[in-house]
């Protein structure tokens, strides 16, 4: 028996990705390693906060893109985050617009809803789970090429061409 569970292991930590359904968890042993120890050693509880705010912002696009094409998106899992795989669908300027404000909507929404708690009773960790989300928006709308402030400030630099005629690039 332990000679299996240990040969289990051993394969686990080798697996570069694991796919569960549309899911694919990539490096899994070593991203569930680091989690355990940053949550572990997470005596504020403001990192799990944080992580529940991301979480909550890729809930946003996932639901979006579920709205919009009536079908779940693949989602690929990394140590550094959480990724949608479209699979190179040609996009309309005005989806990649929904679809990448999404993110920030939720958190907004997020950060809107503590604060109506926060209206009826303030604690520490609401205060800390509305902080978490205003900061996970915030830092996604930054114009920045991997963020969605990017991806929305490019899409509303399509719709603007669109409009005064320009048409597509």
């Amino acid at each position: 028996m332990k000679l299996r569970l240990f040969a289990g292991l051993r394969r686990a930590a080798r697996a570069s990705a694991v796919r569960i359904g549309p899911v694919q968890i990539c490096t899994p042993f070593l991203l569930c390693t680091v989690w355990f120890f940053l949550l572990l050693w997470d005596s504020s509880g403001f990192l799990a906060l944080g992580l529940a705010a991301s979480l909550w912002h890729e809930l946003g696009h996932l639901l979006c893109y579920a709205l919009l094409y009536r079908r779940f998106p693949s989602v690929k899992i990394t140590l550094w985050g959480i990724g949608l795989e479209l699979g190179g669908e040609p996009l309309s300027a005005g989806s990649v617009l929904l679809h990448a404000a999404a993110g920030p909507g939720m958190n907004l929404a997020g950060a809107g809803v503590c604060l109506l708690l926060m209206r009826r009773r303030l604690t520490v960790r609401l205060a800390a789970l509305f902080s978490a989300n205003v900061l996970v928006g915030g830092f996604n709308l930054l114009p920045l090429p991997p963020l969605d402030g990017f991806r929305i400030a490019a899409a509303l630099a399509a719709l603007v061409r669109e409009k005064l005629h320009f048409g597509p690039e």
